[in-house]
């Protein structure tokens, strides 16, 4: 389960800085963060995952939204019928990622 308050930061596609608080939610958020192949220095990362419930049954067509917290740019994604939400093609940064759905409270 992905905690409360956590922000991560791509680098050259990596996950660097990553910040937990008390689990409190119910929905729980898995992600790994991806990139492309190739021997040059990427500029751009991947966040995927899979949206599951306590259980861990997929919950499909959540909607997720993600926050560039240096820039404030918001990219909004819903899950498919696996679960699985992707972002692309994201410049380096510190993202915080929130999930919603409907009769569970908000997971950041």
């Amino acid at each position: 389960m992905l905690d409360s308050g956590t922000m991560m930061k791509t680098s050259a596609g990596q996950c660097e800085g990553l910040r937990t608080g008390a689990p409190t939610y119910t929905s729980a958020l898995s992600f790994l963060l991806a990139s492309g192949t190739g021997s040059a220095q990427l500029t751009t990362a991947d966040i995927v995952g899979t949206v599951t419930d306590q259980t861990g049954a997929v919950m499909p067509n959540a909607s997720g939204k993600l926050l560039n917290l240096e820039t404030h740019d918001q990219r909004t994604a819903s899950s498919n019928v696996s679960g699985d939400f992707q972002f692309t093609l994201l410049p380096v940064g510190y993202y915080s990622v929130s999930i919603a759905f409907a009769g569970f409270r908000p997971n950041r």
